[in-house]
């Protein structure tokens, strides 16, 4: 801790937030805590979107 205290001009504590938004269309998407931005797709193959049915 000494050496911490005289050498170390800094200690950096950062946390980043990220927040992202979706359509209330979008069904299946979870909620998780996430490291990096690309983390926010780790379940994209549960998402859908209900549509009407083709003819």
């Amino acid at each position: 801790m000494q050496t911490i205290s005289t050498e170390v001009p800094a200690v950096y504590i950062y946390f980043a937030d990220h927040l992202y938004a979706q359509h209330r269309s979008v069904k299946g998407a979870k909620v998780a805590s996430i490291v990096e931005p690309t983390g926010r797709f780790w379940d994209v193959e549960d998402w859908y979107v209900k549509s009407a049915p083709r003819r």
